[in-house]
This record gives C-alpha cells, sequence and structure tokens, in this order.
C-alpha cells in the first residue's frame, strides 16, 4: 500500500491514484487475508512463493459463500490479487514461482443498461428534502441531505459526467462558438491518472456538447452572470473537500432513489448510463467521439470536430424538458 501511495518509491515511479482504487485494492488483500484465517492459516506467516491453487480456492469460496460477491465483484477482486501476486513476483524478484491468480477463470457479468426515467428522476428531485434525508447507518442517525444534491443530480444527468466530473465542473471550462456556449472541456482524469505524471500532458480532454437541455440547466445556474469565472457551477462557495462531496452524492442518490421503492437499486452512476443512452440515439456510432468509452478521440492536437458537437446540440434533448 505504501508503494501505491508512492511512499518511498523513486520520483520517475511515481504514479497518481484514486482513493477508490487504493481502497479497492487494500480491501480484496483483507478479504484474501480473511479467507486464510478462516481455513487456520497465518496470513502473517506465509510466504508468497507458498500462495497455490489451494489457497486461491479459499479465496473463492469466501468471496462468493460468506461475502456473497456478485461476479462483477468477484472478477475484481481477483484481479487486484493477480496484481498484488504479480508485483511481489517483480518487486522482490521470486523465482521459479509461477501466479496462481492467473488460472482463474472470470465470471460472467450482467451488462447493466438500466436508466433512470423521467418520472423517476422528477420524483427523485421532488422527494429531495432534510426531512426526507434521514437513514439509520449501524446504530447512528444520519442524514443524506445536502443544498447542492439538486444541481449535482441535474448536472450529472445532462452532461454525463462522473462523480468527480460534475463534482469539478467550473464556468470557465465552457466554450462559446459564435457567441453561443457550445460545449464544456473536461480534463479525462481517468486516462490521466493511469499515464502518471509527465506522460499525461497530450491526453485528449472529454468534451461535453451543450445540448439543448443541458443550456436551459446552465442558464439557471447562472451561466450570464458567471461564465469564463473560475468558479464551480455548483456550491461555489463549498466548504467540503472534493473527495466527501462525491460520497455525498452518491449516498445521497442511493437514498432519496430508494424511498420511490420501484424494486430496483439505481446508483448515480445510473444517470451517466441515461446520458449515454440518449447521446447514441441521437449521434449514434458518432456518439464514442464525445463520451470517451473508447480511443477514438475527438480532439487531434486540440482539433474539435464541431459538426458532430453542433449534432448533439441540436438533438438531444434528454426528458424533453
Amino acid at each position: 500500500m505504501d508503494f501505491l501511495e508512492n511512499v518511498g518509491v523513486p520520483e520517475h515511479k511515481k504514479r497518481e491514484r484514486s482513493n477508490k482504487h487504493l481502497g479497492d485494492v487494500e480491501r480484496s488483500i483483507k478479504f484474501f487475508n480473511e479467507s486464510l484465517t478462516k481455513n487456520n492459516i497465518d496470513f502473517k506467516l506465509i510466504l508468497i512463493s507458498q500462495i497455490q491453487d489451494t489457497h486461491v480456492g479459499y479465496f473463492h469460496s469466501y468471496l462468493l459463500n460468506d461475502l456473497g460477491h456478485a461476479n462483477r465483484t468477484y472478477n475484481n477482486n481477483m484481479g487486484k490479487m493477480k496484481s498484488f501476486i504479480d508485483w511481489c513476483i517483480k518487486t522482490y524478484k521470486i523465482k521459479n514461482y509461477s501466479n496462481p491468480f492467473e488460472d482463474v477463470n472470470k465470471r460472467s457479468e450482467n451488462v447493466d443498461n438500466e436508466t433512470i426515467t423521467k418520472k423517476e428522476f422528477k420524483r427523485l428531485l421532488e422527494d429531495i428534502s432534510p426531512e426526507n434525508g434521514y437513514v439509520m447507518e449501524g446504530k447512528s442517525k444520519k442524514n443524506r441531505y445536502r443544498t447542492y444534491l439538486k444541481d449535482a443530480f441535474e448536472l450529472a444527468l445532462h452532461t454525463g459526467g462522473r462523480r468527480e466530473e460534475v463534482v469539478e465542473l467550473r464556468w470557465n471550462m465552457i466554450r462559446e462558438v459564435d457567441n453561443e456556449p457550445s460545449y464544456i472541456v473536461v480534463p479525462n482524469l481517468k486516462v490521466e491518472r493511469q499515464k502518471g505524471e509527465g506522460f499525461n500532458d497530450n491526453v485528449a480532454p472529454k468534451i461535453i456538447p451543450i445540448t439543448t437541455s443541458l443550456y436551459k440547466l446552465l442558464l439557471r445556474l447562472g451561466y450570464n452572470e458567471n461564465k469564463g469565472s473560475h468558479l464551480y457551477l455548483f456550491a461555489p462557495d463549498r466548504k467540503a473537500k472534493s473527495l466527501s462531496m462525491m460520497e455525498a452524492i452518491s449516498k445521497a442518490f442511493s437514498h432519496y432513489y430508494g424511498l420511490q421503492n420501484t424494486g430496483r437499486k439505481l446508483q448515480f452512476k445510473h444517470l451517466r448510463k441515461t446520458y449515454l443512452t440518449y447521446l447514441v440515439a441521437a449521434l449514434g456510432g458518432e456518439a464514442k467521439n464525445l463520451s470517451s468509452h473508447t480511443t477514438d478521440e475527438v480532439l487531434q492536437r486540440h482539433y474539435i470536430d464541431k459538426t458532430i458537437v453542433n449534432k448533439a446540440v441540436k438533438k438531444l434533448d434528454i426528458f424533453n424538458d
């Protein structure tokens, strides 16, 4: 974990990693240790080179039977352990030892294409209040309400941004064409972190077209008064750190959506899925050039395909509000 957090790591090998990734890795190793303990093995004494298929089998059963993990979570945990053992073999130069996690077959994953409906989203916004925000977490009572939730949810729906991208949106990211707001330039944080500092200077940013529905929202949030400023699009006077805001937004979405008792368990990420569904319907194959889901990039040496952007602006109006 020190290595992943760049503790004692030579400068040229340092990489920026998200807190979520760090937490996921640490959790996977913790689960593996627990699976060993359950089978009367002291994880503090066993050598890496002694970990074999039998131990992987213990982990397999622990994830599925004890923790009840779904296939995707199972695959993620197995993948994290494979990477950990690979790192150990390389770092400590373990010879004549093969990573037993290499032979783990990935379990089939259901593709989650669920989207939120117009009726559900409207009800979600209506339910946001301090009175509806209370929830029991363990033995303590907490309130999921935050003043900025409605703005955050609407921005997520109309930009298709991930949590961090939505939280970090600023007015000076908006670009105009012919004196009209046309698109938002957003750093591709996920790819930048993967490449690492010093290797991510040429990572093309993501382009979010300012569609009909997004334009209406920006005007309501104060585009005319704030354009070009360094202020955030929502909660400009924020005191909370970005990470705590991201967590608050995710938990609040799950809580308030759950009040509808639809039988579905939609999460904040489903707002992005909804946006991309509408984007694909409007643009077809050209949508990939805006969503950054493939290696195709809408920017080549800072060139922007205005044809695609303009087409999205004219065609996309989520929920026709």
